[in-house]
């Protein structure tokens, strides 16, 4: 279920005389694959000595050949963090008397992207429920970010904007993004939840003992009802979708921008006069016209203009109220297990990680 962590593990209780051994683990020697590692520095009198490792990790490709990202907890990541840094660190050659003394009370996450995996019958449905919350992000008015993946698009409350007809400042989903990432071709829509330091701190999920009870406490389904629903406003009472802004009616072009602001006061689009008609069949014209600024209307801001504003502006999409829903942990095939981060496996993982560093 977590597809990445960044990790803080404090070193200052070993002591200044093993600080001063500690490398630079930032120069790139020490990374692996799924893992980069960074060391953090304070100078006392002239001399450098490490504070703590930040470390990112991405999952399952930090303990397993690259596969299809399921992961298991937060708590097990971060478990795997650390025994990932203990082993770096014992391979430039620190005392492992001294790196026995880091334990999971020393770990802080710092952000952690938490991944649900929605299955459908068919390729075709999972791709048509991504555009579906998509033209629900618009009219919603949340920010969207560029992705380098053409599968994937990040939605977030932007900062010092309006949310639904609300100041951000007044919601509570500063510090979330929530990613939408389809592959073509498969049945399934990932959605990733990442949370920043500052919102993990604000329910006191910061450190990683914290996750140790986080399945058992439903965490994982919290954090989807408030994040992903709580986000796309598929619970509590009806917010009025605003209208569009006017850099996002700006973008549809000017003939498409003013049929939209036609259709805003009320007025029928079917009617709109700007169509270019072409005799001798003007309807036939008429029609093709209006389903062209159909299409383009509804991919750029999310708005049908098959059904008038005012009934539209109080609507939720009832598919997406129904079947967007905590899933659980997507759990491989039991033939895939050993190939896989998943709580099945999760005990193996470790035990082969605390052997690598026995072995040292």
């Amino acid at each position: 279920m977590t597809k990445f962590v960044r990790i803080h593990i404090d070193l200052e209780h070993l002591g200044t005389e093993i600080l001063v051994l500690v490398p630079d683990l930032g120069n790139g020697a020490n990374n692996l694959p799924g893992a980069i590692f960074f060391t953090l520095w304070k100078t006392i009198n002239g001399k450098a000595f490490a504070t703590a490792v930040v470390a990112d990790i991405t999952l399952p490709h930090a303990v397993l050949p690259p596969n299809i990202a399921l992961g298991t907890s937060v708590f097990a990541a971060g478990r795997a963090g650390l025994e990932l840094v203990r082993i770096a660190l014992a391979r430039t050659g620190l005392p492992k008397s001294a790196l026995d003394q880091i334990g999971i009370g020393h770990v802080s996450v710092q952000s952690a992207s938490i991944t649900y995996i929605l299955p459908f019958a068919h390729a075709e449905q999972a791709s048509n429920f991504k555009k579906l919350i998509r033209q629900h992000v618009l009219l919603l008015g949340l920010q969207i970010m560029p992705s380098h993946a053409d599968s994937q698009s990040q939605y977030r409350a932007a900062p010092g904007s309006t949310f639904a007809g609300e100041d951000q400042s007044n919601t509570d989903f500063l510090g979330v993004t929530v990613s939408v990432d389809f592959r073509p071709n498969t049945n399934f829509v990932c959605i990733d939840v990442t949370l920043d330091e500052n919102y993990l701190q604000r329910y006191d999920w910061a450190e990683l003992s914290n996750w140790d009870a986080g399945y058992a406490g439903n965490r994982y389904k919290h954090i989807f009802d408030r994040a992903v629903r709580g986000i796309l406003r598929l619970d509590g009472p009806l917010a009025q979708h605003p209208e569009p802004s006017n850099a996002a009616l700006a973008q549809l072009g000017p003939r498409n921008e003013q049929l939209l602001r036609e259709y805003l006061t009320g007025k029928d689009p079917k009617m709109f006069s700007g169509f270019p008609f072409r005799p001798p069949d003007l309807e036939s014209s008429r029609r093709k016209g209006w389903r062209t600024a159909q299409k383009v209307i509804l991919e750029q801001t999310g708005i049908d203009i098959k059904k008038p504003w005012k009934e539209y502006q109080w609507q939720r999409p009832d598919l997406l109220v129904k079947q967007l829903i905590y899933p659980g942990d997507y759990l491989p095939k039991s033939r895939d297990v050993p190939f896989r981060f998943c709580a099945d496996n999760w005990p193996v993982l470790l035990d082969s990680l605390r052997s690598e560093y026995d072995n040292i």
